[in-house]
């Protein structure tokens, strides 16, 4: 069993010390987000550059809740070195700076370039990276929930999320194919 201190693999100590820490990040997070939806009021939502921005806020929303999961010590006992924590990680990174960077690229782009993009195909293809990502990344916090740990290279057989998420990812890569549902 070990010392009383030490509970799988972590100190105590320190766990407290991790989640105190992570809660101090939501607080600045949330003031983040509530201040950035005002300007959101007065603007075209169906612009292909607010469709990225929209995804953004969508994302990282979920990423910053899941990250509240994350620093409860009774959840993150259980959800700790999962495939829970990855989904948490790609939706604050990869989501907020993917599409972050592609709303930047496509209101720039006519500036840049001099040559307005095709509007549907813009929001075409915010709709397809939101989709996407989601349909890619969110199986993942099903299968963390369920106890599949990271670093394995391959799922566990019966998971029905396994299924869903490869769809996701060549979903992403333009193959329309929902059959995971």
């Amino acid at each position: 069993m070990g010392s009383p201190h030490v509970r799988g693999g972590y100190f105590a100590y320190a766990a407290l010390v991790f989640s105190i820490l992570s809660y101090l990040v939501a607080l600045p997070s949330a003031v983040r987000y509530l201040t950035g939806r005002r300007p959101c009021t007065r603007v075209d939502f169906v612009s292909t550059p607010m469709l990225y921005a929209l995804g953004f806020i969508g994302l990282f929303t979920v990423g910053g809740l899941t990250g509240l999961f994350l620093a409860a010590l009774g959840i993150d006992v259980h959800v700790h070195d999962t495939y829970f924590v990855i989904a948490h990680f790609h939706y604050i990174m990869v989501g907020g700076a993917l599409m972050g960077y592609l709303g930047g690229l496509h209101f720039w782009w006519p500036k840049i370039t001099g040559r307005m993009y095709p509007e549907a195909w813009g929001r075409l293809s915010a709709m397809i990276v939101f989709i996407g990502f989601n349909l890619t990344f969110f199986p993942q916090f099903i299968l963390g929930y369920l106890g599949m740990p990271r670093r394995y290279w391959q799922y566990p057989p019966g998971v029905p999320s396994t299924k869903c998420a490869l769809y996701g990812r060549r979903f992403n890569l333009g193959r329309l194919d929902i059959s995971c549902l």
